[in-house]
């Protein structure tokens, strides 16, 4: 088993926040940290037909999805948006394989195919059918392994959560202690805690925590492009970044099979 390797690299730190703001992450991200300042939790009555937005690798966020977790009523749509030449797919996996696809994943309408935004930005529509959780990831290469899968609906009641998580992993909890400390003051610094690891694999629960706190970072760091502008910001988020991406780097999840 190889030791997983996690897909925020130097190079996309140096490169995250140099370049004019990504209007679509940046509208995703304003969503995501206005529905949900410090948690997960809403009810899952029928929804109104709203759109919900996720990334799909953009540009500067390596391989994951942003927001990595969504909750989205039964009726909603989820739309998935590719903005850079590289390949991905959305893929619905399950919460005991999430690196492998459901076998229901066609018949719900849940498998993008491979797709890239060489010639434009592409999307990919989801219409919520359950309230129940459901698992996501990207079928190219390895790229789920490295962290790109995600949840609608995650499980928020149950013994194990991602906040007890970060007391047992050494590696997490010196990532989550740096977060936490760096964004004490941000409505996002407790997005996700009560994700319930129950019923995921336990080699992922690692990824999920990992997830979470890359989520965090993100949303903290995606506040709009006049703030960005202030003076020594940008530095800051870059330094942030790098900083979690050390220190996470140090631990590491054996690869799965796919």
């Amino acid at each position: 088993m190889q030791i997983l390797i996690l897909s925020f690299a130097l190079t996309w730190v140096q490169t995250v926040f140099a370049t004019a703001s990504n209007r679509p992450l940046d509208d995703c991200i304003s969503q995501c940290r206005t529905r949900f300042p410090s948690g997960l939790n809403m009810d899952n009555n029928r929804g109104s037909g709203a759109t919900h937005t996720i990334m799909v690798a953009p540009e500067g966020v390596g391989l994951r999805f942003v927001p990595f977790s969504l909750n989205v009523p039964v009726g909603d749509t989820v739309r998935y948006i590719w903005t850079t030449p590289a390949n991905h797919t959305v893929t619905l996996s399950s919460a005991l394989a999430p690196c492998n696809k459901s076998g229901i994943a066609d018949q719900r309408n849940f498998s993008s195919g491979v797709r890239n935004a060489k010639d434009g930005q592409q999307t990919f529509d989801v219409v919520v059918q359950t309230d129940k959780p459901q698992f996501f990831y990207c079928s190219v290469q390895q790229h789920c392994n490295k962290g790109m899968f995600g949840i609608l609906n995650p499980p928020t009641f149950g013994s194990v959560s991602v906040a007890s998580i970060y007391d047992t992993v050494p590696t997490l909890g010196a990532g989550n202690e740096f977060l936490s400390n760096e964004i004490s003051s941000s409505k996002v610094s407790q997005w996700g805690a009560d994700i319930s690891l129950d019923g995921i694999s336990p080699e992922y629960h690692q990824a999920v925590a990992e997830n979470v706190l890359f989520t965090r970072a993100a949303m903290h760091a995606s506040v709009g492009q006049v703030e960005r502008r202030e003076e020594g910001a940008e530095d800051a988020k870059l330094r942030l970044f790098s900083r979690l991406t050390s220190i996470l780097s140090r631990g590491g999840l054996e690869d799965s099979v796919h």
